[in-house]
């Protein structure tokens, strides 16, 4: 059997890293054998870390694009033609917040098709789809593809308003599938602070981050560890960096500028008592760790994913994003801390019961798609 991933992979970021650990932990259950190759930025990092085949996705800018898919050897061009079937990695990749997104994952979908190769669509969260090119793209991958499987209700909603009538699945996020972090340590009066680089940001969210930080540093004697989740172009570092400046008390402050795999992750965020966290994989990380935390609500995946996880009492929308308001949230974990941290065990358990259900109509269909001796 013959696999093909594509997704945003080897591209400096945390959450899409978890994302295909996921997704390879879910595959290997059911077919040890097969062989499987993942669309990368990187392929390079992508196979040191996964430890499977990597080759680089199909090229989206004009140039690349007549420079590389001619090539008869073309290595993506050929697993693809190869493939007994094309997964469409979790993650944000429709309706995202960029146009261009779009494109780039529409044509390593289309390039499937045109192969008549049998696409996949898992875990996927649908942001609101805007303008026509967009709007074709969505609707002619999901109204084609054999599975829909999305992480949050308001993409099943979406799709539905697409007039895709197809059914959609539910799941949790890919991530949930990774196996638990073992171990409990100690926890120390440490926040994690991984906050998202974006256009338009004010200087008064900063100055409100600053603020509430200063005050865990100064009034309640806390250590604050920012965590890149993002590295590269886009990544965090600017936006982390310039609010550290601010902080008075750089002692008791620490940046973590790249994080090597899960494990390492999942040590810090077990030592720590609290996560501020505007990347949405800080969130579910928190939660698999079971850690506290106070989620900014920057994008609708975020409050997607924790209205369907019934944890949207810890998630601040950006109007209330004030020093105040970050205080308020952070004052009711202090005093709700063993209620929340049963509320997310109860999650943990019923996130992985759910990954085991919809494992089986997975299998079922990819055991329908290819011959008996290709597995």
């Amino acid at each position: 059997m013959n696999i093909v991933i594509a997704g945003n992979y080897g591209a400096d970021n945390i959450g899409d890293e978890m994302i295909l650990e996921g997704i390879l932990e879910k595959l290997r259950t059911f077919a040890p054998k097969a062989k499987i190759t993942v669309f990368s930025g990187s392929p390079k990092e992508t196979e040191e870390r996964h430890n499977v085949h990597s080759v680089e996705k199909f090229p989206s800018g004009i140039k690349s694009w007549a420079k590389n898919i001619f090539k008869l050897n073309n290595p993506t061009k050929k697993a693809v033609k190869n493939c007994d079937f094309f997964i469409f990695g979790g993650g944000g990749l429709f309706g995202s917040l960029t146009f261009r997104a779009n494109i780039i994952w529409g044509i390593q979908g289309f390039m499937a098709m045109f192969y008549k190769k049998p696409v996949l669509i898992c875990g996927q969260s649908i942001g609101p789809i805007k303008g026509r090119v967009s709007k074709f793209i969505v609707k002619n991958l999901f109204k084609k593809a054999k599975i829909i499987i999305v992480r949050d209700r308001e993409s099943k909603k979406r799709l539905k308003k697409m007039r895709i009538n197809r059914k959609v699945y539910l799941m949790p996020d890919m991530a949930f599938r990774i196996r638990e972090p073992k171990g409990a340590k100690p926890r120390k009066k440490t926040i994690i602070v991984a906050l998202r680089q974006m256009e338009g940001l004010s200087q008064e969210f900063k100055n409100n981050i600053y603020k509430f930080l200063n005050w865990m540093i100064k009034e309640e004697d806390w250590e604050i560890k920012f965590i890149n989740f993002q590295n590269g172009d886009r990544g965090d570092s600017t936006l982390h960096k310039e609010i550290i400046e601010m902080i008075h008390d750089k002692k008791k402050v620490k940046y973590i500028d790249k994080i090597s795999n899960n494990e390492e992750l999942f040590e810090h965020f077990l030592e720590a008592k609290c996560v501020l966290g505007m990347r949405l994989h800080s969130i579910i990380t928190a939660i698999k760790t079971r850690t506290p935390f106070i989620a900014i609500n920057y994008a609708p995946k975020v409050k997607g994913f924790l209205n369907y996880a019934k944890l949207n009492d810890y998630v601040l929308d950006p109007e209330e994003l004030t020093s105040g308001g970050i205080f308020k949230h952070f004052t009711e974990i202090e005093k709700n801390e063993k209620r929340f941290v049963n509320e997310m065990d109860k999650y943990n358990k019923d996130a992985f019961r759910k990954h085991l259900e919809i494992e089986e109509k997975f299998k079922d269909l990819v055991a329908s798609l290819v011959s008996p001796q290709s597995h």
